[in-house]
């Protein structure tokens, strides 16, 4: 009755509440709707079973103008309610399927991980072989060439052969400078860190020894290594390993462009800028010249003087042939006036 439901709904102590009806199924859903008035269902019901329309007209005509738009506003409430009700419903089944998304996509997340962790100790552990086998390729080259020298004392090692050696052993010395530069990271030195007679390392060039003296002015030091003396920036050096493991302060790492600007040894007091050749025979010769360009280079020299003559022209015609060939070399030119002309060629190192 419309006035059960208007007295509800103007009397703060009353409240009005339905049933839901489906009238598809002419069923109750059992479920309470409360603070909604029911609407009538009878005509729905009714049309459903049935009943003859004009029977069902003539009740509809029946019931007064104020009773039908109480009737319609009913029904638009509950419309309203059921609407929400479906919302409400959609957003739970939201909300479900995004705590399933959210789930999936941190199992996705630890699964990449896992597998980027696999793949970087696949590529370490790659290279470390990478590595070994570098290492015993040196090892065998240099065991074969040994045997072959003590077969043959006036065997003479090619360049060739010395370039695959020198080849090898700075693939070596690269990767073992990349190992040393990260062992070393945030050990490095300032210069006012430097104290003379003090040990230290180079990492940068695998080198440790005696330092001689307070940096210049330009921020250098003198590193003695043995027989060997290397002249580096303070920055390049770092505290030996036991020395940084018992608290010594650390400083940023060196970066691995920092290189070192000169590097001398007993060779480079005893050597000149020029070889003379001489007498010799092309074979000696040309041994004496490859030893010549590798303690030319170990000491830092740009330009070197071959003498070897005019005479036939054959050996400084061998000389070009094996300057050509020779990676170490930038570029060769024959001397010119006041630098002995055809008898001496003039050399340029890489």
């Amino acid at each position: 009755y419309k006035e059960l439901k208007g007295y509800a709904l103007n009397t703060p102590e009353v409240e009005n509440a339905c049933c839901e009806f489906d009238t598809d199924t002419l069923r109750p859903t059992y479920h309470l709707m409360i603070g909604v008035p029911g609407v009538s269902n009878a005509f729905a019901i009714s049309q459903r079973l049935g009943l003859d329309p004009s029977i069902i007209a003539r009740a509809r005509d029946l019931i007064s103008d104020e009773g039908a738009q109480f009737e319609e506003l009913v029904a638009s409430i509950e419309k309203s309610h059921q609407e929400a009700k479906r919302v409400r419903e959609e957003i739970n089944a939201l909300q479900v399927e995004t705590e399933k998304a959210r789930t999936k996509l941190a199992a996705q997340e630890i699964q990449l991980e896992d597998k980027r962790q696999q793949i970087l100790d696949q590529a370490k552990a790659e290279a470390g072989q990478l590595y070994a086998k570098a290492e015993e390729e040196v090892e065998q080259l240099l065991a074969d060439l040994k045997e072959k020298i003590e077969q043959d004392a006036g065997h003479r090692i090619t360049s060739d052969a010395r370039g695959q050696i020198r080849k090898a052993r700075e693939n070596i010395a690269g990767q073992r400078q990349k190992d040393r530069l990260v062992r070393h990271a945030g050990q490095a030195l300032l210069a006012e860190d430097i104290q003379p007679g003090q040990h230290y390392d180079a990492p940068a060039l695998g080198l440790s020894g005696t330092v001689e003296d307070y940096p210049d002015n330009k921020g250098n030091v003198v590193l003695r290594s043995g027989q060997m003396q290397v002249t580096v920036p303070a920055t390049a050096l770092t505290w030996p390993e036991k020395k940084s493991e018992s608290g010594k302060q650390k400083r940023p790492a060196v970066k691995p462009k920092e290189n070192v600007t000169k590097i001398t040894g007993s060779k480079h007091y005893q050597m000149g800028t020029e070889l003379m050749l001489l007498g010799r025979k092309v074979e000696d010769a040309l041994l004496e010249l490859d030893n010549f360009l590798d303690d030319a280079v170990l000491t830092g020299l740009t330009t070197v003087r071959i003498v070897h003559g005019k005479g036939t022209g054959a050996l400084r015609s061998a000389v070009g042939d094996y300057l050509a060939r020779d990676q170490r070399v930038a570029s060769f030119r024959l001397g010119g006036q006041g630098e002995s002309g055809d008898g001496v060629t003039v050399v340029e190192l890489n």
